[in-house]
């Protein structure tokens, strides 16, 4: 019974340390584009299917325009150009290059309901390869009163997800998205 205990301490203990690491079963390319605070805290790295994931914090207050704009001037500089639309919703406005705003809902969909700030970065390479940047603030609401609502977090602790896509993938994703979204209309009598 102890082996196994000192065998799983150290499958746990390598896990921990491999998320705070870079990922060593990430092209280089990726690691190389995808931009990350100096400052970020608990890095996590993860592969779905084709596309790669890292989680990060960093302690600034809300609106984070530190972050926003140093993410900004880096993609840029590595020749990313921002999205105006949302490649997962069929509605593509045409806000090319127009920076994000900040959006707010409340989540009722956990025990204790959140304020949420949330604001999503979309980029694109020469090559129609794909980062999403998506940060978040999450307060905890004292009750579950609908009539409170906060004009900002309560915290500094931004939380970040940025998501790379090759353009094989991001083209797969595309095509999926609009047959679910015509598949709803249709089920809703919609015909356009």
């Amino acid at each position: 019974m102890i082996k196994y205990r000192i065998v799983y301490s150290m499958i746990v203990a390598s896990l921990l340390i491999s998320c705070q690491s870079q990922p060593t079963n990430w092209p280089k390319h990726v690691l190389d584009e995808m931009w990350l605070p100096t400052n970020a805290k608990k890095i996590e790295y993860s592969k779905i299917g084709g596309s790669f994931q890292s989680n990060w914090r960093v302690d600034m207050c809300f609106p984070a325009r530190e972050v926003i704009n140093n993410m900004a001037t880096t993609m840029s500089q590595r020749g990313w150009k921002r999205l105006g639309y949302d490649i997962f919703n069929s509605s593509k406005s045409s806000r090319a290059g127009i920076s994000p705003d900040w959006s707010y809902f409340i989540d009722s969909t956990r025990k204790q309901e959140e304020d949420v700030w949330q604001l999503i970065d979309d980029w694109e390479d020469g090559s129609g390869n794909f980062i999403r940047y998506l940060l978040m603030y999450r307060t905890k609401r004292e009750s579950k009163s609908k009539e409170r609502y906060l004009s900002k977090p309560e915290h500094c602790t931004l939380k970040a997800v940025a998501i790379y896509m090759s353009v094989d993938v991001r083209r797969a994703v595309e095509k999926e998205t609009a047959a679910r979204m015509q598949s709803h209309k249709e089920q809703q009598g919609v015909t356009h």
